[in-house]
């Protein structure tokens, strides 16, 4: 079946990223009831975009090792099974996935780089990918998958340190709060929420099917750099305390990472706003919630 314009049902679109993509008509919310998305599996347009995720490696020291494992796995399987059910092969799905599934490799890390992840959520995450891949190429659906840097947006109501910490350290500095930033500077790559959203449209309506891309700035920020810029802006009215970097950290985390992007470069898309320049803009932000 040939689709023209296709409309795209959007899996967690009452997530962050997925709520900036379904201001796009071509783009809707899957979901009847945010509280209650887990109970409409089959999709109502057969061009499914995936967005539902966990965020961190730290449920499983929470004591809770199976949220990973139900999220990202076995309800993604529970919604290409009911998709299948209804709609045969003859439907699309674009996985929304993270760099965190690249683990230890080098930088810029590329699509083809062989991923090494550590943790259960940059685990079940990769898992995530090869089980799409593995299910799709067994029935002939076709697949795409976009690699999201670090996102940012001041849309995102569930900061934490263990989530968008960045973004969660600019904001308590805005506030005059304190904050606690590991003494082992690293490196990492950021896009706003809005660039992001536009990448993850291009990849799903003109992406090759079959392919991996990621999205991000392809530059290395330092996050000391940027949480003094954030300091600076927000007049010093926080307190940064230096801390030692915990050992769970470093076993489930990379110092530094950056992606190559010149995949979705070449279909077309760069990010409009630079890494600074959103800092700067959430620090204004949260320093008129005040």
């Amino acid at each position: 079946m040939t689709k023209t314009n296709p409309l795209f049902s959007v899996y967690g679109s009452w997530g962050f990223v997925g709520s900036e993509l379904c201001k796009d008509g071509d783009f809707k919310h899957h979901e009847d009831n945010p509280n209650d998305f887990k109970n409409k599996f089959p999709s109502d347009y057969p061009d499914l975009v995936y967005c539902i995720s966990t965020t961190h490696n730290y449920n499983v020291t929470d004591n809770d090792p199976y949220t990973d494992i139900h999220t990202n796995l076995t309800h993604l399987m529970t919604v290409l099974q009911a998709n299948r059910m209804k709609y045969g092969n003859d439907f699309t799905i674009t996985l929304i996935s993270t760099w965190f599934v690249y683990g230890k490799v080098e930088c810029p890390a590329k699509e083809d780089s062989v991923c090494n992840p550590k943790g259960f959520y940059s685990i079940t995450k990769k898992t995530q990918e090869d089980l799409l891949i593995s299910y799709c190429e067994t029935f002939g659906i076709k697949w795409k998958i976009v690699r999201l840097s670090n996102i940012l947006g001041v849309e995102d109501k569930k900061i934490s340190p263990r989530r968008n910490a960045l973004q969660y350290m600019v904001k308590t500095l805005c506030s005059g709060g304190e904050i606690n930033l590991y003494d082992d500077d690293c490196r990492r790559d950021y896009t706003h929420v809005s660039d992001a959203s536009e990448a993850i449209k291009l990849v799903a309506q003109d992406g090759e099917f079959g392919q991996i891309y990621n999205v991000g700035s392809g530059q290395p920020n330092s996050i000391h750099h940027l949480v003094g810029c954030a300091h600076k802006k927000s007049n010093y009215v926080g307190k940064v305390n230096l801390v030692n970097v915990p050992e769970f950290h470093k076993l489930v985390q990379v110092r530094d990472m950056w992606m190559d992007t010149a995949k979705i470069t070449e279909l077309g898309w760069k990010p409009k706003m630079e890494v600074e320049t959103i800092v700067e803009d959430m620090c204004e932000f949260f320093m008129g919630e005040k």
